[in-house]
């Protein structure tokens, strides 16, 4: 956190990942943190399964198996006055 550390605002924060921390740290304002990616957690869970039954079914769910990121970023939140994870879905 480097504002926290007395580091000048220059300095942008992404994050790989989104947690319930990186969000209020993207809220706060003003705040290094401009953005993180993440994916839908349950969606994480589901689309191997279905991959799964797609092969004992015999069919082809494809050589990659893609669950595509979502950027989120420090004015989306604000607009959608997204807090925490349970309010990012």
């Amino acid at each position: 956190m480097p504002f926290r550390c007395g580091l000048s605002f220059d300095i942008r924060t992404c994050s790989a990942n989104v947690f319930t921390a990186a969000i209020e740290l993207t809220r706060e304002d003003p705040s290094t943190w401009v953005a993180t990616a993440a994916t839908d957690p349950q969606l994480v869970g589901a689309v191997p399964v279905r991959a799964l039954a797609m092969l004992l079914a015999g069919e082809d769910p494809d050589h990659n198996v893609v669950v595509p990121p979502t950027l989120v970023t420090h004015d989306m939140l604000f607009t959608s006055d997204v807090k925490n994870m349970e309010e990012l879905s």
